[in-house]
């Protein structure tokens, strides 16, 4: 049984140590806090025994460090102490977290049966050492302090009863002054009358900056920063006259090189050589405050990031109803286009529904991107085409006061990126421009120009390599913004729109999305001379992905199809194409009901094709259930998600192909193709 003895008295330390050494118990012995708690790291024990008042941690410390730290907070801690005795100091000693407060003297064999039994109740498991109360740090620190304060003031009276009993001056302000110097808070004692510093702890003079001798000539006013010397002297004489017992200043401290701290400041009157005084203990609240800013700014982002999840919720339910409406759109459109002649106006209104339509279609993976439902894959793109289209959705909503000009400078303008994620910060850069326009108007700039940062350049700007880069720069007329002001416009949730106007994601999405492409990202602006941002993105040396319709036939088939899906307009319309295409198909709106059909005939079908979000059963568990009767049946899953990562998944657990929503019937047509094994063969 290891013991642990915490007191700054060595002769306490031998008394201690002969007594339970005596008594057959391992000890070892820290001078103070600090030190007990470098062996409590290093060895283990079964007891600490501590003193309270120490230099550099006291007790009460040595206690909340101990009960907070979860490998220590089990071993029973006894305080025994001669200075700290009033109820209250024992009290707040077991709300900390202490097992037993003894006072001293003790009588030894009253000591020992008092350690016995608390190691005979450890060996049986019944002492489990309990927590400290519940309060926070702010309680602590004032109840801490209080305690602090009575003790304090306990010496002082002690003090006066010295000088009335022995005289001796000298021996009472060595006494307090040692008081003064090993408390970790500062602690000032002012005249009562002219306020003027009579004595100030180490830790104070440290933290001021001054000498002994410079703050005598200082009064408590010139310390502090924020407090009009009034309103203070006022609260000074309700002390002197016991109107009040304390009064708490929150003001900031004066250094002597003119830099400031907040304080907490407690002040009490009391007397010393028979003067009255005002004794000060002094608590620098900067890590606090500090402490408390964080823990609102966490809290805010908490409660922003709680609300775009949610926002992200409804955006994938929104996008995943949406695109049944806009496979509707798409599949008729589709199917018209095949039933009238490639001349005719009607042909080429429905061409102009479709590249409306696979307009949505990239919306609908921004809103998925959005809800974190998707993930694009990356290939390489001409940034030019790109832009134009994300202008040409925004001239709608610009006012006819803001002029766009654009100006495109490149021979190459190709960047390996996912073009949806382009468009977006393209998208959220001009429509920021045009927010800081307003309808006063303005003018927007879109420029696209190649560059090249040679290495000595690229040695000067920060995380950009040397190398062929393609700019794009978006400047804008606008309010502008002042330095404080860029320099968090790309934290998440920062924004200087009103409360209705912005998530302040939009910048922090742009930064994230540039620096995952390698690039880097610049604003210049000045209070009501715009803005301008600056985007370099690493060039690529190859070609872009052309993307062109195919016109290739539609390949046709035949087998017997089972179809399901929740949407009775596109169960409706997939059975007429499919049985247009050769094939033979059986339709469900409901996949319980669909899993009934195919248990009552698993060998008629084909193939199974079904939509993956449906009431009561999935399109996943429907096709788990159908593999389980028929592990080989190819199956056709559709999802509005992402495909990439949708498609890795279910293809895991024996789907053959995931096609993501809103569908063609060429698309749906090839790959119904493919998993059949192209056995039926035919082309309409």
């Amino acid at each position: 049984m290891r013991i642990l003895i915490v007191d700054d008295k060595k002769e306490n330390l031998y008394l201690l140590d002969f007594l339970l050494k005596g008594n057959g118990y391992e000890v070892e012995t820290a001078n103070n806090g600090a030190e007990a708690l470098e062996k409590l790291h290093v060895r283990n024990f079964d007891l600490i025994v501590s003193d309270i008042l120490m230099p550099v941690m006291d007790g009460f410390q040595l206690c909340r460090n101990v009960k907070k730290e979860e490998q220590l907070k089990a071993i029973p801690l006894v305080f025994y102490t001669a200075t700290y005795t009033d109820e209250k100091d024992e009290e707040f000693a077991l709300g900390l977290g202490a097992d037993k407060f003894i006072r001293k003297p003790k009588e030894p064999d009253e000591f020992m049966k008092i350690i016995k039994g608390i190691v005979s109740d450890r060996k049986q498991g019944k002492v489990i050492s309990k927590p400290p109360d519940s309060q926070e740090e702010k309680e602590v620190f004032r109840l801490y302090s209080e305690r602090l304060v009575m003790k304090l003031e306990k010496k002082m009276l002690d003090l006066e009863k010295e000088i009335t009993e022995r005289k001796h001056a000298e021996e009472r302000q060595a006494e307090f002054g040692r008081i003064l110097e090993t408390s970790l808070n500062e602690l000032y004692v002012f005249d009562g009358e002219t306020l003027r510093c009579i004595l100030v702890n180490k830790g104070a003079r440290e933290n001021l900056g001054y000498s002994m001798e410079e703050l005598r000539g200082l009064s408590l006013p010139d310390l502090l920063e924020e407090v009009s010397p009034g309103p203070l002297r006022e609260q000074l004489e309700a002390l002197r006259i016991g109107n009040q017992h304390r009064v708490q200043v929150i003001s900031a401290h004066r250094r002597k090189d003119g830099t400031t701290y907040p304080v907490e400041m407690h002040l009490e009157c009391s007397t010393f050589e028979s003067s009255p005084v005002f004794v000060a203990i002094v608590l620098d609240i900067t890590e606090r405050q500090k402490a408390e800013e964080a823990l609102s700014q966490a809290e805010t982002q908490l409660r922003q990031a709680q609300k775009m999840e949610v926002m992200g919720i409804l955006a994938g339910g929104i996008a995943h109803d949406f695109n049944n409406i806009l496979s509707a759109i798409l599949v008729y459109a589709d199917l018209s286009m095949h039933l009238v002649q490639k001349e005719s106006r009607i042909y080429s209104n429905l061409q102009e529904v479709l590249a409306a339509g696979n307009r949505a279609k990239d919306l609908v993976r921004q809103v998925l991107a959005f809800s974190r439902q998707s993930e694009q894959g990356q290939r390489p793109i001409q940034l030019r085409p790109i832009i134009q289209e994300a202008l040409s959705l925004l001239r709608a909503s610009l006012p006819a006061t803001i002029e766009v000009q654009q100006h495109y400078n490149t021979e190459s303008d190709v960047i390996l990126a996912d073009p949806t994620q382009i468009h977006q910060v393209m998208m959220n850069l001009c429509t920021n421009a045009y927010h800081a326009m307003g309808e006063k108007g303005g003018i927007l700039k879109i420029r696209l120009e190649s560059i090249e940062v040679p290495s000595e350049v690229a040695a000067s700007q920060l995380h950009q390599n040397p190398g062929a880069y393609v700019r794009i720069t978006v400047a804008d007329t606008g309010l502008g913004m002042a330095a404080e002001v860029r320099e968090q416009i790309f934290k998440p949730y920062f924004t200087t729109k009103e409360e209705s106007g912005g998530t302040g994601l939009g910048l922090a999405i742009v930064h994230s999305i540039v620096t995952k492409y390698g690039g880097v990202i610049r604003v210049e602006s000045t209070p009501e001379q715009g803005t301008v941002f600056e985007i370099d993105l690493p060039h690529l040396d190859v070609p872009a992905a052309v993307e062109t319709p195919s016109e290739d036939s539609i390949p046709g088939g035949s087998g017997h199809i089972l179809f399901v899906d929740d949407e009775e307009v596109l169960v409706f319309f997939w059975k007429q194409a499919l049985e247009d295409l050769g094939y033979t198909v059986e339709v469900r709106t409901s996949s319980v009901e669909a899993l009934e059909v195919f248990r009552n005939a698993p060998d008629a079908f084909h193939a199974v094709i079904t939509d993956m979000t449906m009431p009561h059963m999935t399109g996943e568990v429907l096709a788990r259930e159908i593999l389980q009767i028929r592990p080989n049946l190819p199956i056709i899953l559709c999802t509005s998600f992402g495909q990439s990562s949708e498609s890795m998944k279910v293809q895991a657990t024996g789907i053959q192909t995931c096609l993501r929503k809103p569908l063609l019937i060429r698309d749906l047509a090839i790959a119904l193709h493919q998993v059949l094994g192209q056995k039926h063969g035919g082309n309409v």
